[in-house]
């Protein structure tokens, strides 16, 4: 009975495989065969190729790149400048959102956002922090706010590569992801400030020392910033928050925590990478085949993109891309449905907290409260932290199709860690 049992399974197991196997055959996803060069940069900034100097040998992948900033007139009417906020549209979204924020504030988007940080760095040195980009592009005729060159050197078609400065101050575990993850991780990784950019901190900041789960990157960050005092409220993008009313510290997530949520998830182990669904292969309407660079386009609006999530996502209720759509829809809105409740939650502790600093309940309970606010807080942020970020509403679900059991699992994790300490001060 048990040998059938077991021939059963195994006939079921050679089964799927064979479907995958066929699954993979026919589908429209490329395998990327450029090779990986960390950070290949040229000497001078002069010798810099950009979108213009590539147009001719690469017009469909140049024109779907350009298309990435693009919005309707609809959007921007209702959303505003961040409606435009895509890869290519970056120096004009920057400069219009931000006219009264901190001069260095768009300098220090180069770090991410230009092939030109490195010379910017290397002729200004940490003062580059404390001018303007227009200044520095007046220095530099010809410098990109995004380029080519960014993620592919000078070789595109050839190479993939990462920004040299960015990568070796953040972590240097950058260049040691799959390929399709590491030129995006350059920019969609945790980061918590300014700071972290220049000289002081750097072989110090290390987010991914202790691993990719939230624990792992929280606990480093609390490391580095308590060793490094530069951290502090002033940082932009609230690197560190400190709340003098309730003694709590908030640690923020930056930018994105797109590539350590992609750690481990469904996608990565079936071989998938972020280009496989942001920049997948497209056709012309002159036969040729391309990889469209329009990463910062919808996947829902790509038709390429959803070809590929229906070789694998069908089911009884899924049948059509419009269906799959829509059901990804539904697990987002329920994921930030989750989200929002677990807030009010955490809001509770923190009144918790304030009642017995109050009531003069012992320290050590207190802070270990305070610690736990500030852990969950970081739980909360796997899914995106600050609700303006979102473009069309405080959606904090968007991003956790990209590992969603994930995402509830540190939702509930928060949850329990707030309830804990509630009770543990009532």
């Amino acid at each position: 009975m048990k040998k059938g049992k077991r021939l059963v399974g195994l006939l079921l197991i050679i089964g799927l495989l064979l479907c995958l196997s066929i699954v993979f055959a026919s589908n429209p996803r490329r395998a990327i065969t450029s090779e990986f060069v960390p950070e290949s940069r040229v000497e001078n900034f002069e010798d810099v190729k950009n979108a213009d100097d590539w147009y001719e040998q690469f017009p469909h992948v140049v024109e779907s790149f350009r298309k990435g900033g693009e919005a309707s007139q609809e959007d921007i009417d209702q959303f505003g400048i961040f409606a435009e906020n895509g890869h290519s549209k970056l120096e004009q979204t920057f400069t219009a959102a931000y006219p009264t924020t901190p001069e260095s504030f768009s300098v220090s988007c180069l770090a991410c956002h230009s092939s030109g940080y490195e010379w910017a760095y290397k002729k200004y040195g940490d003062d580059v922090l404390n001018i303007t980009w227009s200044d520095v592009k007046d220095d530099n005729p010809g410098m990109d706010f995004w380029s080519c060159y960014l993620c592919h050197g000078n070789q595109p078609g050839e190479i993939l590569t990462t920004n040299s400065i960015y990568s070796s101050k953040i972590t240097d575990d950058i260049p040691n992801f799959a390929p399709g993850e590491a030129v995006c991780a350059q920019c969609h990784t945790v980061f918590t400030g300014l700071e972290a950019l220049t000289s002081d901190l750097e072989g110090v900041y290390d987010v991914h020392k202790n691993g990719y789960d939230l624990d792992g990157i929280y606990d480093a960050l609390v490391e580095c910033t308590n060793k490094n005092p530069n951290q502090s409220n002033d940082a932009l993008l609230d690197g560190v928050v400190y709340d003098e009313a309730t003694g709590i510290k908030t640690y923020g997530t930056g930018s994105y925590l797109d590539i350590e949520m992609f750690q481990g998830s469904t996608h990565q182990k079936m071989g998938l990478s972020c280009v496989d669904c942001h920049m997948p292969i497209e056709v012309a309407e002159d036969g040729t085949e391309y990889r469209s660079h329009n990463a910062s386009g919808s996947v829902f609006e790509s038709e390429a993109a959803m070809n590929l999530c229906m070789q694998c996502h069908t089911s009884e209720h899924v049948k059509t891309a419009d269906d799959l759509i829509n059901f990804t829809k539904l697990l987002q809105n329920n994921a930030s449905d989750r989200y929002f409740k677990v807030r009010e939650v955490q809001a509770e502790l923190k009144e918790a907290i304030i009642a017995a600093m109050k009531a003069g309940v012992n320290e050590e309970v207190i802070q270990a409260a305070r610690d736990a606010y500030s852990r969950g807080d970081y739980y909360l942020a796997y899914s995106k932290k600050v609700e303006a970020d979102y473009v069309q509403g405080p959606v904090p679900g968007t991003t956790s199709i990209h590992n969603y059991s994930k995402v509830l699992e540190y939702y509930d994790k928060a949850e329990a860690l707030f309830k804990e300490h509630t009770a543990n001060l009532n």
